[in-house]
């Protein structure tokens, strides 16, 4: 299940298995993404803000993609808008794209004398996409050093400091992967991602957004479903959501 927390302290936060006052459930077994934003009044904007508030609305309702995309508009034409230049970071850490391109709004909203101490995690979890872990690990301990958030906030926070540690050192021992197609049975021409084998390897489950009659978006991308295929007789059959 996919958990998104909106905390009722009217900041907009996101993460990765956090506990708030208000959860909302949906079925997606690839992340537990949770997400906070303050809401600051824009002024001077070239947009309206009719413009930005259906943006929101699409941020809030979990549709990252489609939200990225105007708030993108807005920031060519005001690069400088800081609120927005938030919303895009954490617009980018919640889609299937390139979560590394939320790095550079996100280190530009820290730069403010003062700001949310919860851009402090996201541009962690941007650094970690990056593998830049010595600077994730640092942002996560501003990130405690300011607050930190609740018990179970500073709890995940900590596991995301480990997680940066022990990948600092397992890559200082590479190892050599190769990936390969499953074939036709299991993989599409869409993005197929997250998968999850047993240790029998007797099945995989992942997620996939292809052509398969989901809700199409207006950017051209398709809604997630989880799929299963099962291995008989030594192959994978055709995978089914």
């Amino acid at each position: 299940m996919r958990e998104i927390d909106l905390p009722v302290t009217g900041c907009f936060f996101l993460d990765i298995n956090y506990n708030f006052a208000l959860r909302i459930k949906r079925k997606n077994m690839a992340n537990r993404i949770f997400i906070g934003l303050i809401l600051i009044v824009l002024s001077g904007a070239v947009f309206g803000q009719s413009t930005i508030k259906d943006a929101d609305n699409l941020l809030y309702s979990e549709s990252f993609e489609e939200a990225l995309d105007i708030y993108l508009e807005i920031i060519e034409e005001d690069a400088e808008n800081m609120a927005i230049n938030y919303k895009v970071g954490v617009c980018y850490l919640n889609t299937n794209l390139d979560k590394t391109k939320a790095i550079d709004y996100l280190e530009k909203f820290v730069t403010q004398e003062e700001f949310d101490n919860n851009a402090n995690y996201l541009l962690g979890r941007a650094y970690s996409y990056a593998s830049k872990f010595t600077e994730a690990e640092k942002k996560f301990y501003d990130f405690l050093a300011n607050g930190g958030g609740t018990a179970s906030s500073g709890a995940e926070t900590q596991k995301q400091i480990e997680y940066c540690q022990n990948a600092k050192e397992l890559m200082k021992y590479p190892v050599d992967v190769t990936f390969e197609s499953l074939g036709e049975a299991v993989n599409s021409i869409y993005p197929d991602y997250y998968p999850f084998i047993p240790v029998d390897e007797s099945l995989i489950i992942f997620n996939t957004s292809r052509d398969d009659g989901s809700y199409l978006s207006e950017n051209g991308s398709f809604a997630s479903n989880i799929y299963i295929s099962t291995v008989v007789d030594g192959k994978f059959t055709t995978a089914k959501p």
